[in-house]
């Protein structure tokens, strides 16, 4: 039961990290958020 727990929360762990990595590699908005005042219209 507990190596079950243990294989469940690491490969969580794997894949919100991948998720992250590739979100700053690609500069995803969601995990890179900085907020700017819209420039579209002066």
């Amino acid at each position: 039961m507990l190596s079950k727990v243990k294989a469940i929360t690491c490969s969580l762990l794997i894949t919100i990290l991948t998720f992250v990595a590739v979100g700053s590699a690609l500069g995803c908005p969601v995990f890179n958020y900085q907020p700017e005042p819209p420039k579209k219209r002066d």
